[in-house]
């Protein structure tokens, strides 16, 4: 069976860092201002879809909906993975 790729571009064009959230897996990916990645999917049926959704004003979701194999994510050329680009968290704040 031969698969096809699907890709979304999402580019940070704030001043402040953006989160990427993949869902349904909640994997995390902290964007800088002016960084742009690609969401790569390879999908095993035409009735793939992306859904793009925003959390919060710094947040947004890509939902990767039905008959999906595999997915990356591409800065440039190079994967990156989860948590790339993730905040400290302040302890003291808890």
């Amino acid at each position: 069976m031969n698969q096809e790729i699907r890709t979304l571009t999402v580019y940070n064009r704030k001043t402040k860092i953006l989160e990427l959230v993949i869902e349904p897996h909640g994997e995390d990916y902290w964007l800088l201002p002016g960084e742009k990645v690609e969401v790569v999917v390879e999908i095993t049926a035409p009735d793939f879809e992306f859904g793009v959704e925003l959390y919060d004003e710094n947040v947004v979701g890509v939902w990767l909906q039905r008959s999906f194999s595999h997915h990356v994510v591409l800065l440039g050329d190079q994967e990156i993975f989860c948590s790339h680009n993730r905040p400290q968290r302040n302890n003291s704040d808890d």
